[in-house]
């Protein structure tokens, strides 16, 4: 019997291809043979962070797309493009991956409201299970620790003798200008202000404290009307800033010991904090693909993990994918790391709790190349089974009392943006309206520089396009 699967899968790429992480993912289900119904989450709604579909999308094609494709399941990542009609009027389960912490909420409501009873959630973060089951009573149960996935094939088939690359580290710069502006907005406003100090202490110290409690001991309820901030976003930006502050001091750390830094193009902006590291910014030469991402870790001696706030205990899939290579993984101590729960206390990770220790480590293992190759050598062989994109593929189809088909099946890229448009034209009722209309777009869309015109116009129904181009002069 086939499994049919359609999927909402987003992506953080600029030019809205899937990352190369999301592509392993998608040809893990191809492998299983699963008929796979891929939709981007991103061609569904104006950006990521929006809470419905765009006004070009009809929702209820999308909810007809589903139902005529029947599927044993709906697969979402991060609950991207699921809202309140698809769990009303759908019937198969959904099976989420919170692949981050916070979840879109492309349903349009609150957290109360974002399950229902047919989800299961999977979470790579063993200490998240009982954090969604607090936070989500109706999924008690229905959460499971699944660790992330690599693809190891990729690295058997792209060996690099040559290790010219002492440290590498690919991660992203994490924005953190809106908590600045927040703390200009409140400078003349010394309560608040040092409330927001305090509860950015509180989640520096502890990520899974009770936000709800911790705003009303700051006492920076305002914030969150001032600003109209969900309160898990609000912890979200703070756990950025966080975040920010220990990439730039630990890579700061080992920035002469010959490390190559890879990421986002806002890491230029590091020029603020320290040229040193600045200098070791690759910013010409961006990693997108999965050939290049091996590559890198191939070439590398060292390869660092320093992950988001939010993380805690948990393994990012930098994690699986390094421990697979050529490169040694040095990643930060946590008691409770989910390592140890994998791979038990005496697994081969150096791991360090300062930027210093993790200088030191570094200057150690290269100085120590045979140390350094054994290690390696045993990470390989931990992460040989059980962590492939079919193994996590199985799981899910596990978990709904499917069984996978040995057929392979190729996927079937969905064109949201065209199968899912609104058929209803934009229609203005009269001239005179027409005119005022008319008069009040040239004014605000004539001062606007051609580069925010791009911008905005992606995120416009076909049909006002079409209008702006032969109304707007």
């Amino acid at each position: 019997m086939s499994v049919s699967v359609v999927a909402f899968i987003h992506t953080y790429a600029r030019d809205g291809e899937l990352g190369s992480y999301m592509e392993e993912l998608v040809k893990g289900f191809e492998s299983c043979g699963v008929n796979l119904h891929l939709i981007i989450t991103n061609h569904l709604v104006p950006n990521l962070g929006s809470t419905r579909y765009k006004a070009s999308i009809s929702e209820d094609k999308v909810i007809q797309y589903i139902n005529d494709v029947n599927p044993s399941f709906l697969f979402t990542t991060n609950r991207g493009g699921i809202t309140k009609r698809i769990m009303q009027e759908t019937s198969c389960p959904i099976i989420t991956w919170m692949v981050d912490r916070i979840p879109f909420l492309h349903h349009g409501g609150g957290h109360e409201s974002l399950f229902c009873e047919r989800d299961h959630v999977i979470t790579s973060s063993y200490k998240n299970v009982a954090r969604l089951e607090k936070i989500y009573p109706i999924l008690k149960g229905r959460v499971y620790y699944k660790p992330f996935a690599t693809n190891i094939e990729s690295f058997t088939s792209i060996h690099s003798d040559v290790q010219d690359i002492n440290i590498s580290f690919v991660g992203t710069y994490f924005y953190a200008g809106q908590f600045t502006k927040i703390l200009e907005y409140y400078q003349d406003c010394p309560e608040v202000y040092y409330g927001l100090l305090r509860i950015s202490e509180k989640i520096e110290d502890n990520y899974d404290l009770d936000i709800e409690e911790a705003v009303r001991e700051c006492g920076v309820q305002r914030v969150l009307e001032d600003f109209s901030l969900d309160i898990f976003k609000f912890k979200g930006l703070i756990a950025n800033v966080v975040s920010l502050n220990k990439r730039v001091h630990c890579l700061e750390a080992v920035s002469d010991l010959g490390l190559q830094l890879y990421g986002t193009p806002n890491w230029v902006k590091v020029n603020q904090f320290s040229l040193p590291l600045l200098r070791c910014f690759k910013a010409f030469e961006f990693i997108k693909t999965r050939e290049q991402l091996v590559s890198l870790y191939q070439r590398s001696k060292i390869a660092i993990n320093i992950s988001h706030h939010q993380a805690d205990a948990g393994l990012p899939y930098r994690i699986f994918d390094i421990m697979a290579s050529n490169a040694l993984l040095i990643t930060e101590y946590h008691e409770d790391s989910d390592l140890f729960r994998l791979f038990g206390k005496d697994m081969p990770v150096p791991m360090y709790s300062s930027a210093q220790e993790l200088r030191d480590l570094c200057s150690y293992y290269l100085n120590n190349e045979n140390e350094r190759k054994a290690l390696v050598k045993r990470c390989n062989d931990l992460v040989s089974r059980g962590f492939s994109f079919k193994d996590r593929v199985r799981d899910f189809v596990d978990i709904v009392g499917e069984r996978t088909p040995e057929i392979f099946t190729p996927r079937i890229q969905v064109d949201a943006r065209k199968l899912f448009q609104r058929s209803e034209p934009i229609v203005v009722s009269s001239t005179f309206l027409f005119r005022i209309y008319c008069a009040m777009l040239r004014n605000l869309w004539l001062p606007l520089p051609e580069p925010a015109r791009k911008r905005i116009s992606y995120h416009l129904p076909v049909s006002l396009k079409q209008w702006l181009r032969k109304w707007i002069r």
